[in-house]
Order: structure tokens, then sequence, then C-alpha cells
């Protein structure tokens, strides 16, 4: 990826550039910056946590003062999802799996589009984000 990225970049004087991107993107320490922005790479991922969120902030806050670390990844996404469920199931009761498809709330940092996948099969998580590097952070352009 860091090969492509810079061979790309060094072609971005002539031609303009939208890269997509994968989620392990953002996990890669040998990419330079400058080339995210330069590419305006855009990245697909199924989670987004925007730390400048009033709600974000205040769960942050709590987290770390009842566990002294923060929360993470897997803490807000594991919040998001107790949440969810538990949420569905006070709202429909125990066949609450079969209203997945319309239930909808707001989450910290993944959400929820289910689709049935077959008649007597499961549900599929359809949801993702668009994000862009942005003043050199990722902001979400689509959800």
């Amino acid at each position: 990826v860091s090969d492509m990225l810079t061979k790309l970049n060094a072609l971005s004087e002539h031609y303009k550039f939208v890269v997509f991107g994968l989620d392990k993107w953002t996990e890669y320490e040998n990419i330079d910056v400058k080339y995210l922005h330069q590419l305006h790479v855009h990245i697909a991922s199924p989670s987004f946590v925007d730390y400048e969120n009033p709600d974000v902030i205040r769960f942050n806050g709590l987290f770390r003062e009842k566990y002294k670390t923060e929360p993470g990844k897997y803490g807000f996404l594991g919040f998001d999802v107790t949440y969810y469920y538990l949420s569905a199931m006070q709202k429909y009761g125990e066949n609450f799996f079969d209203y997945l498809p319309e239930f909808k709330m707001d989450l910290f940092t993944t959400s929820f589009d289910f689709i049935k996948t077959g008649f007597e099969s499961g549900c599929e998580n359809k949801h993702v984000f668009i994000l862009k590097y942005e003043n050199f952070r990722l902001v979400r352009v689509i959800e």
C-alpha cells in the first residue's frame, strides 16, 4: 500500500486522484500522511469514533473515571453492541430478532442497518462509514 501511494503521489502533480482504501490502512505506520491528503484517500470502515461528539466526550470521561483507562475501539464497540441489542430486546421482547431490519438508533462507533439474508436465515449488517483524511485526521463523509 505504501509503495502504491508513493507512486500515485508522484503522479499527482499531473493527475487528480481520489483513492479508496480499506479500514486496515489506518493501522499502517509506514504510510506518509501527506500522501493520504494529497491523494484524497477515502476509507470504507464499519466503525468510526467522532471524538468531538459531546456524547463521546461524556462517555470517555465516565469510562476513564471508572476504569482508569481509555475505552479504545473495543470499549466503544462493546457498549454499542450491548446497548443496541438490549434496547431492541426491551422494545420488542424475546422476538426482537424479527424487528432488527427496522430498528435504528444512534450509537457511538458503529451503526446497524440489517437486511434479512433469507426466509429461514439470519440478518446481515450492510452499514458502512465512508471516511476521508482532512486536516490530518479522519472525518466522516457518508454515514
